[in-house]
């Protein structure tokens, strides 16, 4: 990570930037620190990469994706992410905290992959810094989650989707007991958690029993092959050598 990176991004085009951002994904895809380059440095790249997210939609994954590498840092989480930052990863997972909203249009996703990379962006933030818990327990971030909750039976709503929104959740209830309460009696959490787990178990069912009957087709089918082969070696046994 050096200078060259940041003025690619700085003053090159979206394809070029957009080049340079996939290598450094590729070459840093297992790294979880960058405790040797300096906050300065650090900080400017996060500016320019938000910059990005908002101003470059084809390249918007791709941003996203080295905004989760940096989000894996354990340090200096408040400087480099503003609540504006968060706020920006918020509205891009589609968690919008107005109920006509999240149920017109939250739902037809019309990029799956950059709602996912903006939650598991938020999934990093807020393990690792409690200045990110405290923001997304006051920016609409687990009022949207809840709702969305009420949208799972839509069959166009991504499972990824619905497994980091879960995650999300669950971070924010473990982590921070204040809004408990709330989630619990304010959103109605028990009661839409209860559907969500009530709706998994009847899809498992369904699964089960249709991989059941799956099993059964090819049963019959294999005797049915079966009978038909010695049917045939009967009446071939009955030709005169």
């Amino acid at each position: 990570m050096d200078e060259s990176l940041l003025k690619k991004l700085e003053t090159c085009g979206d394809n070029e930037a957009i080049e340079s951002l996939t290598e450094f994904n590729k070459t840093f895809a297992q790294t979880y620190s960058f405790s040797e380059v300096n906050i300065s440095f650090k900080k400017r790249l996060v500016t320019v990469l938000f910059k990005q997210v908002s101003n470059c939609e084809n390249g918007r994954v791709v941003c996203l994706e080295t905004i989760r590498i940096l989000s894996r840092e354990k340090t200096q989480i408040e400087e480099l992410f503003t609540k504006q930052a968060v706020g920006i990863l918020v509205n891009l997972a589609g968690l919008i905290a107005e109920e006509e909203e999240i149920l017109n249009q939250c739902t037809r996703v019309h990029d799956a992959k950059v709602i996912v990379e903006a939650q598991k962006c938020l999934c990093n933030l807020i393990y690792n810094s409690s200045f990110v818990q405290k923001t997304c327990c006051n920016n609409g971030c687990i009022e949207g989650i809840m709702l969305r909750l009420r949208t799972y039976k839509d069959p166009d709503l991504p499972h990824d989707v619905k497994f980091f929104d879960m995650r999300m959740l669950f971070l924010l209830t473990a982590l921070c007991a204040e809004i408990r309460p709330k989630v619990r009696k304010q959103l109605h959490g028990l009661t839409y958690l209860m559907e969500v787990l009530d709706l998994i178990l009847k899809n498992n069912v369904e699964q089960i029993s249709q991989q059941t009957q799956n099993t059964e087709n090819r049963r019959k089918f294999n005797k049915s092959s079966k009978r038909g082969r010695s049917n045939q070696n009967e009446v071939e046994s009955c030709y005169a050598p």
